[in-house]
């Protein structure tokens, strides 16, 4: 599980109260599956689509002591790679037990946190929901990550708290992603409906 990973330290940093760094804790939490299982899908992922500028993320999954992952990317993922990655976690095509994605994400572009999980009355799959930190609710259409209002209020789990004493690395891997351009709404701002 943890080939190719540099062993000599996690990149997922603390403050002294045991916090995560506010500066780089966009992370998902899935809520059931295996250890093995959530880094296949993490990697089959990944695998879907062809890196013509390619970059190297660090990828932590922790297991929480409340029995769901936390998985951390360092550096931080682009909006486009990381709303998908949510989607296809909470409902992989494969025969996996992973599932119950949600993900927390700062917007590089205004730095709003989202709280983003997949809109289940959408039938195509293709959109998430989710809350600001301003309280706005928000819908991301997933094949260009555009973010515009829902239309509707948004009810969403609060993040919680995530201390390290409460986690335990069950796995480290390297995987690379797309270097952010100009496709997929790289600055994660409103774009409006598609």
């Amino acid at each position: 599980m943890m080939d190719n990973y540099p062993q000599d330290e996690i990149s997922c940093e603390f403050l002294d109260d045991g916090s995560m760094v506010p500066e780089n804790f966009d992370w998902i939490m899935v809520a059931t599956g295996s250890v093995e299982d959530v880094e296949y899908e993490v990697q089959e992922h990944m695998e879907l689509f062809e890196k013509k500028r390619p970059t190297s993320h660090a990828v932590e999954i922790f297991a929480h002591r409340d029995d769901f992952f936390v998985i951390h990317f360092s550096p931080g993922l682009q909006p486009y790679t990381f709303c998908n990655l949510i989607s296809w976690l909470d409902a992989p095509p494969s025969e996996s037990t992973v599932e119950g994605a949600v993900g927390w994400y700062t917007s590089p572009g205004d730095r709003k946190r989202y709280v983003l999980f997949r809109e289940e009355d959408n039938y195509a799959g293709d959109t998430l929901v989710g809350v600001s930190d301003e309280e706005e609710s928000v819908r991301v259409y997933l094949p260009e990550c555009a973010l515009s209002n829902a239309g509707r209020p948004v009810v969403c789990p609060q993040e919680p708290t995530i201390l390290q004493p409460d986690l335990q690395l069950a796995a480290a891997f390297v995987i690379e992603d797309e270097a952010p351009g100009d496709f997929g709404n790289p600055r994660f701002l409103d774009t409006g409906p598609p």
